[in-house]
């Protein structure tokens, strides 16, 4: 932006003068949840160490970026903040343990040091429940009321069956 000054002074000599001047109304960011597998899925070995970090464009070392993160039931849970470092930040580890399972969400802002602001999202899940059910289908147990234990004899002809879900 050019600033032009022009004016004449009482003996009537004119004075121009201009000021080039940058204007600031750029700043981005990006987000993306960090330490999960491919599948975009927190599992109970990763939930304990999950995190987020992301890039800014026009956003200036040491400004804060604010984490939130928006839990399945729409609960809102505010992080500690990150600070900008060479247009990278990063939050540390997050304990999402306590977190239902369902989808998570983080919101992240930020403001460059003329107030421009930046804000994104993103998603992934959280997924820590398997449930495994095994039962030996003993047939003796009805011929014989000494049934409901596997001997040597019983072993080769049994049955293992079983259920897996949410996995």
């Amino acid at each position: 932006l050019r600033v032009e000054v022009a004016t004449v002074d009482r003996a009537g000599n004119p004075v121009r003068n201009f000021s080039d001047v940058g204007i600031d109304t750029q700043a981005s960011i990006d987000v993306d949840f960090i330490r999960l597998g491919n599948d975009r899925v927190y599992n109970a070995a990763e939930i304990a160490t999950a995190g987020v970090s992301g890039s800014v464009t026009n956003v200036e070392d040491g400004q804060k970026v604010k984490i939130t993160l928006i839990d399945s039931q729409g609960v809102s849970h505010v992080m500690p903040e990150a600070v900008v470092l060479v247009g990278k930040y990063n939050s540390g580890v997050l304990d999402l343990s306590s977190f239902p399972i369902g989808a998570v969400r983080v919101e992240v802002n930020v403001a460059d040091l003329a107030g421009n602001p930046a804000n994104a999202n993103a998603s992934a899940a959280i997924d820590t429940v398997a449930i495994i059910s095994a039962q030996f289908v003993d047939s003796y147990i009805h011929e014989n009321t000494y049934g409901g234990y596997l001997n040597a004899t019983e072993i080769p002809r049994e049955v293992l069956r079983g259920t897996v879900t949410q996995v």
